[in-house]
């Protein structure tokens, strides 16, 4: 699971114009969206030598938080919203105290408390009265539905009539599309190189790393997604092999150049200690 934290800062500042005093607004906005939100609230203060704890009262949505007012302009996010799947409290002060957790279960769609090795049912409205300390979120993946829905049917169709050739795609992104709500563009570079060929120190693994699928369910995510670059045949790089088997060379070379060097060094240190009888 990938997850992102996002600053929004926002500072109210002092700037000279006309040889006038004018205040103005720094402020900073999001040009990508994580699937997983972490916010994490101020909730200890620290002045100098002395720490105390921040208990004022949050409020927090469990649903629909909408992250569009912090977006960029030119932002390639298209889903703002998120739903609450997380929470971390803090009970004590700042010099010591206990955690506890509030979690989601994407099964029953019920809620949890963990409090160590106690699990307990809950209901929404405990959820929201906590005095959260970090907040998970979830972006709403409905909007990916129809694209995993279509993705099956292809594959049940192609059970019937078999597709002649295969496109190989990088099960780590298959696992985004799967579980994110904007997977993103096709990315295949964790097992093939820019010359298209499989890198040569993940060939002996490489069937690990990719997914074998049907033409048409490759069409329909190239041209729903993007990215690539495409790939019907898996074959290990011959340039990404020379390129390897050249730096590997180096790197002997250079390690009996080195050994050498540093026993010649040793025998010139040896002859300039004097002998005891000297």
């Amino acid at each position: 699971m990938q997850y992102a934290r996002i600053r929004i800062r926002i500072v109210i500042t002092t700037w000279v114009i006309g040889k006038k005093l004018r205040n103005g607004l720094k402020y900073s906005r999001v040009t990508i969206l994580p699937d997983t939100l972490c916010i994490h609230l101020k909730r200890f203060r620290h002045d100098f030598a002395f720490s105390s704890k921040i208990s004022s009262k949050v409020t927090f949505p469990l649903v629909d938080l909408d992250m569009a007012p912090w977006l960029h302009k030119d932002s390639a996010s298209k889903v703002s919203l998120y739903d609450l799947s997380g929470v971390i409290c803090h009970h004590g002060s700042a010099g010591g105290g206990h955690y506890t957790a509030y979690a989601l279960n994407p099964i029953d769609e019920d809620w949890y408390e963990f409090d160590d090795s106690t699990v307990t049912k809950v209901d929404p409205g405990t959820v929201m009265s906590a005095e959260a300390y970090v907040l998970f979120y979830r972006k709403n993946g409905t909007s990916n539905e129809a694209y995993r829905e279509k993705m099956q049917s292809l594959l049940a169709l192609n059970q019937e009539s078999p597709s002649l050739i295969k496109f190989y795609v990088s099960r780590q992104w298959i696992n985004k599309f799967e579980t994110f709500a904007e997977p993103g563009p096709i990315d295949n570079s964790d097992f093939l190189c820019h010359h298209g060929g499989v890198l040569p120190s993940k060939t002996s693994f490489v069937l690990d790393l990719c997914v074998a699928l049907p033409q048409q369910v490759w069409e329909h995510l190239h041209s729903t997604f993007g990215g690539g670059p495409a790939c019907t045949r898996l074959y290990e790089c011959a340039n990404c092999r020379a390129e390897l088997d050249a730096l590997t060379r180096q790197k002997k070379f250079e390690l009996e150049e080195f050994k050498t060097l540093h026993q010649e060094f040793q025998v010139s240190v040896l002859k300039g200690i004097p002998s005891k009888e000297e």
